[in-house]
């Protein structure tokens, strides 16, 4: 309706359109709008990051349905590699590289300057094959072809965070958060990036602003809870941890089990049982 309702005041005024593909600069995209409504419904799961594997699923059955309506999709492509390089909870390392290597692939062959595409190589690289030089060759390339895509600064961050660049890694996150003031993912990595640099009290007011722009981003939990401990505020540390496990849709004995340890030892009887139920393969990632 909005593309409609452009077109009849742009005729009006005898505005000329460029076409969708053009819009944005560096962007091959797609000239079919089914296909285009179906990647975005592919990042907008993908970027919610779920605790569990389900938005990532659906994330990348959303951009199998755009590739199939508009096989030249090289953006559909990449956000498939994207969901294969973070899907942790459902396969092994290898099982995702195979996955998201051939969609990464195909996506530079259609498309070479497309930002998307070398981003979610340089994620593959840093994630699943340690290539470290290649990670961030594959990340400087992706914002040199598009400085407004926030995902490549947003994951270059993280990147040089983990590298122990730290004070890079906050400007890197700052201009992430520049470009996307509202991305989760990105305000949490900013948080984390935060932590690494041991600058507790400001990663957790990163954290609390997750919160209250979405309660139900349980990724952040792990960050809230971490801070906590790091700041040695045990029974905060033990309440944010069990917010995580709810989120996380944990079996209800092992949430009553845990807090029965709590309750028979206190704050390290409950740590304990979480460790031992982590090794048991019990309590969710």
């Amino acid at each position: 309706m909005e593309d409609a309702l452009t077109a009849q005041v742009a005729g009006a005024l005898r505005v000329p359109l460029s076409p969708p593909a053009q819009s944005t600069p560096g962007v091959r995209g797609t000239q079919n709008p089914a296909a285009y409504q179906l990647y975005l419904k592919g990042r907008y799961f993908w970027n919610k990051r779920g605790a569990r594997a389900g938005g990532k699923l659906e994330a990348i059955e959303s951009f199998e349905q755009a590739i199939q309506l508009d096989p030249n999709y090289a953006e559909a492509y990449a956000g498939l590699a994207d969901c294969y390089n973070l899907l942790d909870a459902k396969l092994s390392p290898a099982e995702r590289l195979a996955n998201a290597l051939p969609a990464v692939t195909r996506a530079l062959e259609l498309y070479e300057r497309l930002a998307e595409a070398h981003t979610s190589l340089g994620i593959l690289r840093f994630k699943l094959q340690s290539d470290w030089a290649g990670a961030e060759t594959a990340f400087k390339r992706a914002i040199e072809l598009n400085p407004n895509y926030a995902t490549a600064w947003h994951w270059y961050g993280e990147f040089l965070s983990l590298q122990g660049h730290g004070e890079e890694a906050l400007r890197t996150n700052q201009q992430a958060e520049r470009l996307a003031p509202l991305s989760l993912p990105i305000k949490n990595e900013a948080g984390l990036t935060l932590l690494r640099l041991h600058r507790y009290e400001q990663g957790l007011a990163k954290f609390l602003e997750v919160v209250k722009l979405d309660p139900q981003f349980n990724r952040v939990r792990f960050g809230i809870t971490l801070v906590y401990l790091l700041q040695g505020r045990e029974p905060e540390a033990v309440n944010a941890n069990m917010d995580d496990l709810r989120g996380k849709n944990t079996d209800p004995e092992l949430l009553a089990e845990l807090d029965q340890a709590r309750q028979a030892a206190g704050e390290p009887g409950y740590w304990r049982k979480f460790l031992e139920l982590k090794e048991a393969g019990k309590a969710n990632r």
